[in-house]
């Protein structure tokens, strides 16, 4: 979930306290969970597994924007996600043919009936900046929350 879009880190500050609140809104309404990865899929610009997981996670993002509006915190996100992925490879210029041809050979073979790709079992969530390109020379200097996810007592 992108809190801040990157065209607007830069340009807004957040307050002392807002990892801490994501932090308790995450911790209260996240539980570890899986992610079931199923497709494959393959755009001009990269190659990215989509997934379902075994919890609401989109009802965690709620609470999330809902925990920020209520106290006027910034919330500048660049598009509403709605579904798990894990981006496997950035594409900096357009694929050779052969290249092409050889992904989206993979991606039918990877996709064909009751295809499974992957399984993730999330417990915990980092809260960082990030870039597109998340290279260390873009990151330094942020740091990583770490918020580790507890099964209900």
């Amino acid at each position: 979930m992108q809190l801040v879009g990157f065209n607007m880190f830069d340009k807004t500050t957040l307050p002392a306290d807002y990892t801490d609140l994501l932090q308790t809104v995450i911790q209260q309404h996240l539980t570890p969970f899986e992610i079931h990865f199923d497709a494959l899929i393959l755009t001009p610009s990269n190659l990215v597994l989509v997934g379902h997981p075994t919890i609401d996670v989109n009802g965690v993002r709620d609470c999330v924007r809902a925990s920020l509006n209520d106290l006027g915190y910034p919330l500048l996100e660049p598009y509403k996600a709605d579904l798990l992925h894990m981006t496997l490879v950035r594409f900096s210029q357009p694929l050779a043919p052969d290249l092409l041809a050889a992904l989206e050979h993979l991606v039918a073979s990877s996709n064909a009936d009751d295809a499974f790709n992957g399984l993730l079992r999330v417990d915990h969530v980092d809260v960082s900046a990030a870039s597109w390109k998340m290279q260390p020379e873009e990151l330094a200097g942020h740091e990583v929350t770490r918020i580790p996810l507890f099964l209900p007592l």
